[in-house]
């Protein structure tokens, strides 16, 4: 698994049960861990590398969960997130996303990153996926 270099002490990452279930939000208020998360999304669409653990590739700690490996595929499934199994009682996750699917979640990454307001993006389908992946920027209460 790849590494990338980052430094995010703001960036936190939860797994818990939302209002619309399973939920995985990636919370921010910089935007250097948006930078960076852009430039994960961007490698996996150039095969550069073709997996990693959103966690070390952020250098954050995901809480609730032991962790979430992102992967590239041919094509994009109809389920981008699934279970994986897990060695603990915590959930694992499988990211699959084509080279489009993870340039579509860069561009979802650049809608936050031009604005630079408070605002948040979903990168899956809560009614598909296993879990809904929220990315939010400077929503956190202060």
């Amino acid at each position: 698994m790849a590494q990338f270099n980052g430094n995010s002490h703001s960036l936190i990452i939860d797994y818990y049960e939302g209002a619309y279930g399973p939920t995985i939000r990636i919370d921010t208020v910089q935007v250097s861990d948006l930078v960076l998360l852009r430039s994960v999304f961007l490698a996996l669409a150039e095969g550069q590398p073709t997996c990693t653990d959103l966690g070390e590739a952020l250098g954050a700690r995901i809480s609730g969960s032991s962790g979430i490996t992102l992967e590239v595929v041919l094509s994009d499934p109809k389920r981008c997130l699934k279970r994986a199994k897990s060695r603990t009682r915590q959930p694992e996750f499988r990211w699959l996303r084509s080279a489009k699917g993870w340039r579509w979640c860069a561009a979802m990454v650049d809608g936050l990153l031009k604005k630079q307001t408070p605002g948040h993006q979903y990168l899956t389908n809560e009614k598909q996926d296993e879990a809904l992946i929220e990315l939010a920027f400077k929503e956190r209460a202060k």
